[in-house]
């Protein structure tokens, strides 16, 4: 897996590639979450265009960082997001919970909406 941290139109990014499993990138990536939330952050886009593959500890990933960003009164969009991974979050019923988009552009609008 790699990882990326960026912003688009005064959002947090956070682009994930590869294989999202677990190991060490899932507790370096929340620690860099909860320290960005510290500093104010609270809109975050996570992009997934990239993800080949994600397992039970990736979307405990991705749940950890929704709840961290939900507790501080912010929200978070996943973004471009691969059709398995699709088909995986309906199976789960986690597409009740995460908002997503097609692209950066309109994960950057909905969160702007938001405010």
């Amino acid at each position: 897996m790699d990882y990326s941290f960026d912003q688009y139109d005064k959002v947090d990014v956070l682009s994930v590639k590869g294989n999202v499993l677990t190991g060490i990138y899932n507790t370096e990536i929340i620690g860099i979450v909860t320290e960005m939330i510290k500093q104010g952050s609270s809109k975050m886009i996570i992009q997934l265009g990239e993800v080949k593959f994600i397992n039970s500890n990736g979307l405990n990933l991705l749940l950890n960082i929704l709840t961290k960003y939900r507790k501080a009164g912010g929200e978070i969009v996943l973004s471009n997001v691969p059709d398995e991974l699709t088909r995986l979050l309906v199976m789960t019923k986690l597409n009740s919970i995460f908002i997503d988009r097609p692209n950066l552009q309109e994960a950057a609008d909905y969160l702007k909406k938001a405010e």
